[in-house]
């Protein structure tokens, strides 16, 4: 076999010659789904990793405290909880509080105990904490270390066992606010742009004309 006819069989049995639009169609079908591919697996990993995580993700407590008698105390805490003074063991106190007794605004201080020293807590008018507006004896609604707790979330009762203690027993409600993920730009970039080939290659397909 000569050189020519070689080549030209080589050409014709790699299709080197004839087939470039068609092999340039497989390219673009390949990359197509090669990225949405991709792009789902990010999706997939993303939400897995938001599913074992996002139950941690608290961005705030919820306070609602119902007594037995009067309006409704509602509050909230952000968290990290901002303990602005603490002793260990003990209590811890948060400052400037903005609270709502029904439909009235106001602010003021919140101390809660540990259960090492009985649990309960304290929501006073002013900055040394000796005007006590609730004044609940209960059980500890905290875990960890007072520099740093966490509230519990449920609802617990409190009641009114010091004497000449004016506050009324009621129960606390604690709920967590927490956020969820969103997928990452990137991912949802990645798979349009593999949806977008896949739809460019579909419309080709339907418009070609035969030679």
């Amino acid at each position: 076999m000569d050189g020519n006819k070689r080549i030209k069989c080589i050409a014709e049995r790699y299709n080197f010659f004839g087939g470039g639009r068609e092999m340039l169609h497989r390219l673009v079908v390949a990359f197509s789904v090669l990225t949405v591919f991709v792009g789902l697996s990010a999706g997939l990993a993303k939400a897995d990793s938001v599913d074992a995580s996002t139950v941690a993700t608290v961005q705030s407590f919820d306070f609602t405290f119902v007594p037995t008698s009067g309006a409704t105390y509602t509050w909230s805490v952000v968290n990290p909880v901002p303990a602005t003074s603490q002793i260990p063991n003990d209590s811890f106190i948060l400052d400037n509080v903005s609270y709502m007794v029904g439909t009235t605004a106001d602010t003021g201080l919140l101390k809660f105990f540990s259960a090492n020293n009985g649990g309960g807590f304290i929501l006073a008018d002013d900055a040394s904490a000796t005007s006590y507006i609730l004044d609940e004896f209960g059980p500890s609604v905290y875990t960890g270390p007072e520099a740093a707790p966490t509230f519990n979330t449920g609802t617990f009762t409190f009641g009114n066992t010091a004497a000449g203690n004016s506050s009324p027993a009621g129960t606390l409600t604690i709920a967590a606010v927490t956020t969820t993920a969103t997928p990452e730009p990137g991912t949802l970039l990645l798979t349009g742009l593999g949806l977008v080939a896949l739809f460019w290659v579909a419309r080709k397909r339907n418009f070609v004309t035969p030679a």
